[in-house]
């Protein structure tokens, strides 16, 4: 019999904490608890370049960039893995998609049994036209996903 994965989405955020303590108090206790957070690949400066103007940041300031966002995002996974118990794995993914993007194909790849995100509750303006990323995850996912409310 494989091992059923529950994948938990972290952006080391009171929310995202909260749905992991969570996850762990309602989900089956056979299932594998994955903790996962997205991150952009490095920016190309080289990329924008054009014209007279030239790139909008070297490569160092890229570089310096994404070091910051690779350490920020280690850290959310090491906060929130702190704050819950018994994590199998953490991982954090580089990719160019939207992180809730990301999150499907990773859950997809993997036949993930569950796919749980927290959701800090903003006004409906924000929601409106910043999105979601549980919203989106809801809508797309190829597996149950957990929603956990959160208002800080």
């Amino acid at each position: 019999m494989t091992t059923r994965l529950a994948i938990v989405a972290t952006d080391g955020s009171e929310a995202a904490v909260a749905a992991a303590r969570a996850a762990l108090s309602l989900l089956h206790p056979d299932l594998e608890v994955q903790l996962v957070t997205v991150v952009e690949p490095a920016y190309d400066p080289a990329e924008d370049e054009g014209g007279f103007e030239g790139p909008v940041m070297s490569e160092e300031q890229a570089e310096d960039e994404h070091r910051q966002a690779v350490a920020a995002a280690s850290g959310a996974l090491a906060a929130t893995a702190a704050a819950v118990e018994p994590v199998t794995h953490t991982e954090l993914v580089t990719s160019p998609e939207r992180p809730a993007d990301a999150l499907l194909h990773l859950a997809a790849e993997r036949d993930a049994a569950v796919l749980v995100v927290g959701h800090e509750q903003h006004g409906i303006l924000r929601e409106l036209f910043a999105g979601s990323v549980s919203g989106r995850l809801v809508h797309r996912s190829p597996c149950p996903v957990l929603v956990v409310p959160h208002r800080s």
